[in-house]
C-alpha cells in the first residue's frame, strides 16, 4: 500500500473529521452528536474485509478509517498509534504514534 494516507494527513493536516462521543445533556449536543462513534464503528465493522478489533475513530466519508488497534499484550487495551484501514484493501497503515501528531483542531 502506497503512503497516500501519509501524505494527505500531513497535506490537509487531518482530513477524516474524528467520530462524536454520543452526549445526551441535551437534545441540540444529542442531535448533534447522533453519529457518534458507537454507530460508526458498527458500521465500519459491517465491511467484509474490515480489521478484526479495530475501533475506528474517524472517516473520510469515502470508506476509509482511522482506527486504534488493541496493544499485542492485551487486547482488551487499545493502543496510541494511528492506523488509516483503506476499505478497498482491508490493509492497515500506520500514520502516527499519537493523534496529536495528525494536526487535529
Amino acid at each position: 500500500m502506497q503512503d497516500i494516507y501519509k501524505k494527505q494527513l500531513t497535506l490537509v493536516k487531518f482530513p477524516f473529521p474524528l467520530h462524536p462521543f454520543f452526549d445526551k445533556s441535551d437534545k441540540k449536543r444529542m442531535s448533534r452528536t447522533s453519529n457518534h462513534i458507537t454507530l460508526e464503528i458498527k458500521e465500519a465493522r459491517r465491511w467484509r474485509n474490515f480489521t478484526a478489533n479495530a475501533i475506528a475513530i474517524a472517516s473520510n466519508g469515502s470508506g476509509d478509517h482511522l482506527v486504534l488497534l488493541p496493544i499485542a499484550e492485551n487486547v482488551q487495551q487499545l493502543g496510541d498509534e494511528i492506523f488509516a484501514w483503506n476499505h478497498e484493501t482491508g490493509q492497515t497503515q500506520k500514520v502516527a504514534d499519537k493523534i496529536d501528531e495528525l494536526g487535529a483542531k
